[in-house]
């Protein structure tokens, strides 16, 4: 088993598909004596068997990137919306505009209405909505 294992690896490394490097090392144990008489028998169950298991590899790399997007995503919006919660206290601070004013300069979604408000509280500006 090692040894067909061993091969099929070897023939992904040297840039088989890897279809065809299990076929050509199920051929090739079978030709050099190696589990013959099981591959012969059951040669395409175990071909089978490494492309399901291969596919579900795959997968589970594809679905842990989609996964590590997303976390990048959420984390850049989340980045971005405390920059911009940073930059309406600077203008209400600075310039002395109102809430709306400051959250409209910075493009701001109205969702972030109190995280600025108690960002504003927590510097000692007391506001209330």
């Amino acid at each position: 088993y090692a040894a067909f294992v061993g091969k099929v690896r070897e023939n992904l490394h040297a840039h088989f598909k890897l279809d065809d490097a299990v076929n050509t090392a199920i051929q090739y144990c079978i030709d050099h004596d190696i589990m013959e008489e099981f591959l012969k028998r059951h040669g395409s169950e175990v071909y089978n068997m490494l492309m399901a298991e291969f596919n579900i590899e795959e997968a589970r790399k594809v679905w842990m990137e989609e996964a590590w997007e997303e976390g990048m995503e959420k984390g850049m919006e989340k980045g971005l919306n405390l920059k911009a919660i940073e930059a309406a206290v600077i203008i209400i601070k600075k310039w002395r505009a109102s809430l709306t004013e400051a959250m409209e300069s910075v493009q701001l979604d109205p969702k972030y209405r109190d995280h600025v408000i108690a960002e504003l509280n927590k510097q000692g500006i007391v506001y209330t909505a």
